[in-house]
Protein backbone atom coordinates (compact mmCIF):
# COMPACT_ATOMS: atom_id res chain seq x y z
CA UNK A 1 0.00 0.00 0.00
CA UNK A 2 1.38 3.73 -0.56
CA UNK A 3 1.57 5.71 2.34
CA UNK A 4 -1.02 8.06 1.65
CA UNK A 5 -3.63 4.95 1.41
CA UNK A 6 -2.20 3.70 4.52
CA UNK A 7 -2.64 6.63 6.50
CA UNK A 8 -6.45 6.96 4.89
CA UNK A 9 -6.99 3.11 6.49
CA UNK A 10 -5.34 4.48 9.48
CA UNK A 11 -7.59 7.35 10.33
CA UNK A 12 -10.77 5.09 8.90
CA UNK A 13 -9.58 2.32 11.50
CA UNK A 14 -9.84 5.33 14.21
CA UNK A 15 -13.07 6.48 13.00
CA UNK A 16 -14.73 3.40 13.34
CA UNK A 17 -13.60 3.04 17.07
CA UNK A 18 -14.84 6.07 17.64
CA UNK A 19 -17.92 4.92 16.82
CA UNK A 20 -17.69 2.15 18.61
CA UNK A 21 -17.66 -0.70 16.07
CA UNK A 22 -15.14 -3.91 16.39
CA UNK A 23 -11.60 -2.98 14.89
CA UNK A 24 -9.93 -6.19 15.54
CA UNK A 25 -8.59 -8.53 13.51
CA UNK A 26 -11.71 -10.58 12.58
CA UNK A 27 -13.49 -7.17 12.17
CA UNK A 28 -14.51 -5.95 8.85
CA UNK A 29 -12.32 -2.90 7.88
CA UNK A 30 -15.86 -1.16 5.52
CA UNK A 31 -18.72 -2.73 7.94
CA UNK A 32 -22.23 -2.32 7.60
CA UNK A 33 -24.25 -0.42 9.68
CA UNK A 34 -24.50 -2.88 12.71
CA UNK A 35 -20.61 -3.85 12.02
CA UNK A 36 -21.01 -7.20 9.77
CA UNK A 37 -19.90 -7.75 6.28
CA UNK A 38 -20.86 -5.04 3.79
CA UNK A 39 -23.05 -6.47 0.93
CA UNK A 40 -21.61 -5.96 -2.51
CA UNK A 41 -24.44 -3.62 -4.25
CA UNK A 42 -23.41 -1.33 -1.07
CA UNK A 43 -19.75 -1.38 -2.00
CA UNK A 44 -20.55 -1.16 -5.55
CA UNK A 45 -22.82 2.04 -5.19
CA UNK A 46 -20.34 3.81 -2.66
CA UNK A 47 -17.46 2.82 -5.41
CA UNK A 48 -19.73 4.56 -7.86
CA UNK A 49 -20.57 7.77 -6.34
CA UNK A 50 -16.24 8.12 -5.34
CA UNK A 51 -15.83 7.80 -9.08
CA UNK A 52 -18.53 10.28 -10.31
CA UNK A 53 -16.73 12.98 -7.49
CA UNK A 54 -13.49 12.08 -8.06
CA UNK A 55 -14.63 12.79 -12.42
CA UNK A 56 -16.45 15.54 -11.49
CA UNK A 57 -12.99 17.05 -9.75
CA UNK A 58 -10.88 15.91 -12.55
CA UNK A 59 -13.17 17.47 -14.89
CA UNK A 60 -13.15 21.09 -13.10
CA UNK A 61 -9.57 21.28 -13.20
CA UNK A 62 -9.80 20.92 -17.06
CA UNK A 63 -8.71 17.39 -17.29
CA UNK A 64 -9.84 14.75 -19.37
CA UNK A 65 -12.42 12.58 -17.21
CA UNK A 66 -11.35 9.09 -15.26
CA UNK A 67 -12.58 6.22 -17.55
CA UNK A 68 -15.58 4.04 -16.46
CA UNK A 69 -15.48 0.45 -15.31
CA UNK A 70 -17.98 -1.84 -17.01
CA UNK A 71 -19.11 -5.10 -15.89
CA UNK A 72 -18.35 -7.78 -18.35
CA UNK A 73 -20.10 -11.28 -18.31
CA UNK A 74 -20.12 -13.61 -16.15
CA UNK A 75 -17.79 -16.83 -16.97
CA UNK A 76 -20.65 -18.69 -14.42
CA UNK A 77 -23.39 -16.97 -14.34
CA UNK A 78 -24.24 -18.26 -10.59
CA UNK A 79 -20.85 -17.07 -9.63
CA UNK A 80 -20.79 -13.51 -8.99
CA UNK A 81 -16.94 -13.45 -7.84
CA UNK A 82 -16.21 -14.96 -11.16
CA UNK A 83 -17.25 -11.13 -13.22
CA UNK A 84 -14.40 -9.17 -14.14
CA UNK A 85 -15.04 -5.99 -15.19
CA UNK A 86 -12.98 -4.39 -18.25
CA UNK A 87 -12.41 -0.50 -18.67
CA UNK A 88 -14.54 1.26 -21.14
CA UNK A 89 -14.14 4.28 -23.18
Amino acid sequence: MSPDLVEAVIQHIDRLRRAGLPTGPGAQLVPNVRGGRISRQRVARIVREAADAATAAVEAKGLPPLPHITPTACAAPTSPSRCWPTAST
